[in-house]
């Protein structure tokens, strides 16, 4: 019988006036919760009756109905199903109002929608991790974007709570175990506020899971804990959580840290974590047990499987980083070596496996302070986390690793004046992470009311334009990680604050995927073989960068004319900035850095002089993120280990302008240094090679750090660090000692513009007067008569000519000589160099994959794909291996076939049991297009073919 429950009064943006709201039978906490959400806002509108039903369904599922006129039903599998139908009603009321409601009907599309939290600083966590207020809110926000697991991590590289058990329980017949300085009453109320958590959690529909990384302080920090050895983790460990478990029974899983970084030696990794299982298992509860994949040894596994436990391996996403949305084609070659599972999916997705596997994105390492919030990100991220059969993910949560390392500097907040704040608790900052990331989790679908209505409720008429400045520049960080990987540990980048070091080091600097990205040096070597891939070049990584830096800005500015400022916008602003003249610094870097290399492979002037140009250019967008933060964010922030992740963005310019004017005095010198070679080559400069740094010492209880300008000499074949350096004398020394013998200096350009034609340039070594430097050009195909041209300084020792314009797909054959006292070549009549016009606003090839999607043990597999391209296929590639991430690709030619399609054999000896088959296809036309399929940019950049057995073979 329907029983009316609730009328709400009037109070926020577009819900009616006279609501009211029946319910049937009995609901859950979870959809209770959602209510009380729904009664807090309505105004002015027609009457609407809202009917809730729980019926017998899919977990976390739910349906929308209209049956009638002014009339709801919203139905749900179960409480938290009801709830998320609840607040999917509140948005589209609060979107779009009701005379524009929607049916929908939706059911999870991951398993595990996951928010990790780590411990980090006791000054920090104080101010709100006892505060049931504070828990409320966190919960909701989480349930509205639809998470269903949250995870309080515990030990993460820190002696701070390492173990937890001590901080929360006393071991009977381990009374000595004590940490140091707590009193009973301090541990009575870490425990109680575990309990409170988990509890507050569950009423919410979320799953708690309990993350204990470290089993002691191992190397991280002084030891908080006295009266606990090693060998006493053996009995201590599973004692103290079965305890626990009793204690708080709203725990529903367990999460552990694995490899050597746990405190666990690994040959002891079986028999600590059986012994943690057994406890486990004898709590009588069925609690998840998640295992972290990075040194996972599979006698654990088996260990966990004979007590009744199916684990969860869970599996770093992209690194220790946010990066692009798409799991990486490769592990790095010093990694594979290791073959430690440190972070991807590795070799864990084999058939018929005994365990589930989760996906972790470790967005801590990324995406610390900055606003984030691209629901297109998600949606594709979250259909990724679904790869191999996984369960789903776990992302963490913004401000992670705020206060790293236990500093005691007080309870520091983020933004340098309180005025600033427009809100109580900081994550509440960052709504917009949450709600992208939960929802699309969920449903991967474009349409999120809750979303868009969370944007008009906050900005009003800005809304839309606010929502697409997030939307393009939360594809900075990640992009830039994927293109610019500094390094793979979350310890030693923070690309939110990350220079890339000077030009020395960010020339060398790897990327995050080399199969689909170039890295510079790559991508000069190629350059110079006259090799062709399909990978994404630096120059088109620069245009990208300038692109999504363009749109967020353009974005912006429209929220900022649309609304009068509030200071919720002005906070947005500040960040859509910062994010923006990040990309645009990076475009800027990657191109001083790419025409740096060229010129040390080729010694024209114009190469040095962009590299300058760019250079200079980089500085200017360091210097406007510097004015657009220095009066809004604290200026002693703490992120990690100092100096490189704490501190404020001023502190790296005086590194930024001391290689600027390095590079400039390298520009300054460049003339007379190629046109006295032997002066030059026995001109010393001591150092030659040398090094800056950013120093740091602790203040108040608080890391503080600072530039330091002042050159240190480091040895020349020293690993080149962040900021080393070479005088100019040096490398321009080390240029023309490459190059001393020639006369032209000349490296031909890669491809020439299509509509403008390109430019040849040139430089000279040693006496220029009275030196004629002429350019000999012909169509290639038509003859082998020679058009010439003098080459005319456009500016110092830069020789120049403009070839003329032709059609994409052509190619010019040139050759300079220059004469003096005789002639000197570069490229020759019988052996020119080379040039091929192309159309840069073109695409690549189109590739559609038309292979079947299932092959059978010890049976060749062709693959096809039909290729359509506006110019000649240049090169066609099959790229395969097994579905195991840490093996080498294969490269096979694919042959022409019928009707544009393209065919390769994958070998019979390779169609093994137990594992699936991994491809991808690249295509490169006679322009330098290229394209690879699956793209990146809409989906998992591999294609699996199911591998199934021989009848009569048995599984794996």
């Amino acid at each position: 019988m329907l029983r009316p429950l609730i009328c709400l009064a009037c109070a926020a943006t577009f819900l009616p006036a006279a609501v009211t709201v029946r319910v049937e039978g009995e609901i859950g906490p979870p959809a209770r919760k959602a209510l009380e959400a729904l009664q807090k806002r309505s105004t002015s509108a027609p009457d609407l009756e809202i009917e809730i039903r729980q019926l017998p369904g899919k977990p976390e599922s739910f349906a929308i109905t209209l049956p009638r006129r002014g009339a709801v039903r919203i139905t749900g599998g179960d409480a938290v199903g009801l709830a998320y139908g609840v607040y999917e009603l509140l948005g589209q009321l609060e979107s779009s109002g009701p005379a524009s409601l929607q049916a929908v009907s939706r059911e999870p599309a991951l398993r595990k929608r996951s928010m990790g939290v780590f411990l980090y600083n006791q000054d920090l966590e104080s101010a709100w991790l006892y505060d049931r207020a504070y828990w409320d809110r966190y919960f909701e926000l989480l349930a509205r974007s639809r998470f269903n697991y949250f995870t309080l991590i515990f030990g993460h590289q820190t002696s701070y709570l390492a173990p937890p058990f001590p901080f929360l329980i006393p071991v009977p017949g381990w009374e000595r175990v004590r940490p140091l300085g707590l009193t009973d009453a301090e541990r009575t109320r870490n425990l109680d506020m575990l309990r409170m958590v988990s509890e507050m959690a569950a009423e919410r529909g979320i799953k708690f899971v309990f993350g204990i990384w470290q089993q002691h302080a191992h190397l991280y920090g002084k030891n908080m804990v006295e009266g606990l050895r090693y060998e006493d983790l053996f009995d201590y460990c599973p004692k103290a959580l079965a305890l626990i478990l009793r204690a708080c029974p709203k725990i529903h899983g367990v999460q552990f840290r694995m490899n050597i970084e746990s405190g666990i030696e690994e040959d002891d990794q079986n028999r600590f974590y059986t012994a943690m299982s057994k406890a486990i298992r004898e709590s009588g509860r069925d609690v998840e047990v998640d295992y972290r994949a990075k040194g996972l040894r599979p006698e654990t596994v088996e260990s966990s499987l004979q007590l009744g436990i199916k684990p969860i391996v869970s599996t770093k996403y992209w690194r220790e980083h946010m990066g692009l949305p798409f799991h990486g084609t490769r592990i790095d070659a010093g990694d594979k070596e290791r073959s430690y599972r440190r972070y991807g999916y590795w070799d864990l997705l084999q058939q018929n496996r005994p365990y589930d596997v989760a996906y972790r994105m470790w967005t801590l390492g990324s995406t610390k302070l900055l606003l984030w919030g691209s629901l297109d990100y998600a949606r594709q991220f979250a259909r990724s986390s679904a790869f191999g059969g996984s369960l789903g993910f776990e992302v963490c949560a913004p401000l992670s690793q705020k206060g790293f390392g236990n500093w005691k500097g007080g309870p520091w907040r983020i933004m340098a004046r309180p005025e600033l704040e427009y809100y109580r608790w900081e994550f509440e900052r960052y709504w917009a992470y949450y709600l992208s990331f939960g929802l699309a989790g969920y449903a991967a679908v474009p349409e999120q009311p809750i979303l868009a209505a969370e944007f008009r409720r906050r900005f009003g008429a800005a809304a839309p334009h606010v929502r697409a400045a997030y939307e393009a520049a939360s594809w900075v960080i990640p992009f830039v990680t994927s293109v610019r990987a500094v390094s793979a540990s979350n310890f030693g980048y923070w690309p939110e604050m990350e220079t890339g070091g000077l030009t020395q080091r960010y020339a060398s600097l790897p990327t995050g995927d080399d199969n689909r990205f170039y890295r510079l040096d790559d991508y000069v070597a190629d350059w110079i073989a006259n090799r062709v891939s399909a990978r994404m070049t630096p120059e088109e990584m620069a245009v990208e960068l300038d692109s999504i830096a363009e749109r967020a800005t353009q974005a912006m500015e429209r929220a900022t004319t649309a609304t009068p400022a509030t200071a919720e916008l002005r906070s947005t602003q500040t960040d859509i900035t910062v994010l923006a003249s990040l990309a645009r610094y990076h475009a800027a870097r990657i191109r001083s850095a790419l025409d740096y290399l060229l010129f040390q492979q080729s010694g024209e002037r114009i190469r040095l002089a962009r590299s300058v140009d760019e250079f200079a250019s980089a500085v200017t967008h360091w210097r406007a993120i510097v004015r657009a933060t220095n009066d809004v964010y604290n200026h002693r922030m703490v992120f990690n280990r100092p100096p490189d992740q704490i501190g404020h963005w001023r502190d790296e310019l005086p590194l930024l302008e001391a290689e600027e004017k390095r590079l400039r005095d390298m520009a300054r010198l460049y003339p007379g240094a190629v046109a006295d070679i032997a002066k030059t080559l026995k001109e010393k400069h001591e150092p030659e090679r040398f090094k800056l740094a950013m120093r740091w010492k602790e203040d108040q209880g608080t890391p503080i750090r600072w530039a330091d300008t002042q050159p240190a000499p480091e040895a020349w074949d020293a690993p080149v660090d962040r900021y080393s350096m070479r005088s100019p004398q040096a490398a321009l020394r080390e240029v023309v000692e490459r190059f001393r013998y020639r006369k032209i200096l000349h490296l031909p350009p890669r491809w020439a513009g299509k509509g403008q034609g390109t430019t040849i340039h040139a430089s000279l070594t040693g006496p220029r007067q009275g030196v004629r430097l002429r350019i000999f050009h012909r169509p290639a195909n038509s003859g082998f008569r020679f058009a010439a041209a003098d080459m005319i300084e456009s500016a110092e020792n830069v020789y120049s000519f403009q070839l003329p314009d032709a059609p994409a797909g052509t190619t010019i054959a040139y050759y300079l000589r220059a004469d003096a006292e005789t002639a000197f070549f570069s490229g020759s009549e019988k052996e020119p160099h080379e040039v091929v016009y192309r159309d840069d606003t073109a695409k690549g090839p189109s590739i559609r994959l038309v292979t079947p999607g299932s092959a059978h043990v010890g049976r060749p597999v062709t693959v096809t794909a039909s290729i359509q391209s506006k110019h000649r296929l240049s090169a066609v590639r099959l790229h395969y291996r097994h579905l195991d991430q840490s093996e080498d690709w294969r490269i096979a030619p694919m042959q022409p076939a019928a009707n544009q399609t393209w065919q390769a054999v994958i070998p019979a000896r390779f169609v093994v049991p137990g594992w699936d088959l991994a491809y991808s296809i690249e295509a490169i036309d006679e322009t330098g297009h290229g394209a690879f399929a699956p793209d990146w940019r809409q989906a998992d950049p591999i294609s699996v073919i199911r591998v199934t057995p021989l009848r009569g073979t048995p599984p794996q």
